[in-house]
């Protein structure tokens, strides 16, 4: 997402490159204002977001109404993220305010092929991530192979998390792929997280992988902030299931050396209690079968 501009927040006059990227949706519900008129933008209403990167490095989206945003007629319809998933009318009002030579735009997107610049800069553990491993030649698809793209991957992550280079092509290209594919993340599992999983897109269940392997490896010691996204939450996160495991651990060995000290006379005791109890529910079930077929005979 090196080229998406503007780099400023207040500058949406002309925020279109060619590798610019937009967000169109029906609203789900009422939001502050539209960067345009300064309205509020009301629920069930077409809205373009204009994605951009902020100068201090953050990815974010400015709301607009469809009508009001000046620049709509200037939007290729392949950058237009969310809009195979509208509704033929609210389809239908969309390319109404595109201009007629970006329609040929839905034969490929209908087609399902990627025509964004961004199609190819997502995190693919490629044979590159080989090169260079201190593992040596694993076989293709087993678990060495898998650790050594991740942590390949992973070096390229660490680089990526520091590095302000926006064209930068560190650590085989990879770096600029990281920084792609967080991007992406953001925008796409952003805005769906509360209603589909991380892995209904294969980029997003990619990346976040990706951060889990970093996490569960991550030398910084917890309680210290860590400069790869995402980290403090995660490692806060399998320090509380490691401490739960425990927890439930002890409390499964706490219960088995509960039963191991039991006497004779204790387990005479509760297989006795047992029994009796086992015999009570057939004698209930007995009873259950006799009134039902008193009850079939009338």
């Amino acid at each position: 997402m090196s080229s998406l501009s503007p780099t400023n927040v207040d500058c949406v006059e002309s925020p279109w490159t060619r590798d610019g990227t937009y967000i169109i949706e029906c609203t789900r519900r009422a939001h502050a204002c539209c960067r345009s008129c300064n309205a509020t933008i009301e629920v069930n209403r077409l809205r373009v977001g204009v994605v951009f990167q902020h100068k201090n490095g953050y990815v974010c989206i400015n709301w607009h109404h469809l009508e009001c945003y000046p620049h709509a007629r200037t939007i290729p319809l392949c950058n237009l993220e969310g809009y195979t998933e509208l509704s033929p009318s609210d389809q239908q009002l969309v390319m109404q305010c595109l201009q007629p030579v970006d329609i040929a735009g839905v034969d490929a997107m209908a087609a399902g092929r990627r025509t964004r610049a961004f199609a190819t800069m997502d995190v693919e553990m490629d044979s590159n991530a080989f090169r260079g491993s201190l593992t040596g030649n694993a076989p293709p698809g087993s678990d060495a192979s898998r650790e050594q793209k991740f942590l390949v991957y992973n070096q390229a992550l660490l680089h990526a998390a520091s590095c302000p280079d926006k064209q930068c092509v560190a650590v085989e290209g990879r770096c600029q792929k990281i920084k792609a594919s967080i991007d992406h993340f953001v925008r796409c599992y952003g805005p769906r997280r509360k209603v589909s999983p991380i892995e209904s897109c294969s980029s997003c269940s990619r990346i976040w992988g990706l951060l889990c392997f970093h996490a569960k490896t991550c030398p910084t010691p917890l309680g210290q902030r860590c400069v790869v996204a995402q980290c403090d939450y995660l490692r806060d996160k399998i320090a509380r299931k490691a401490q739960a495991d425990q927890a439930e651990l002890q409390r499964a060995q706490s219960m088995l050396r509960t039963r191991e000290e039991w006497t004779v006379e204790r387990r005479m005791q509760q297989l006795e209690a047992d029994r009796q109890q086992v015999l009570q529910m057939i004698a209930l079930i007995r009873e259950e079968k006799e009134r039902q077929r008193a009850a079939m005979s009338l």
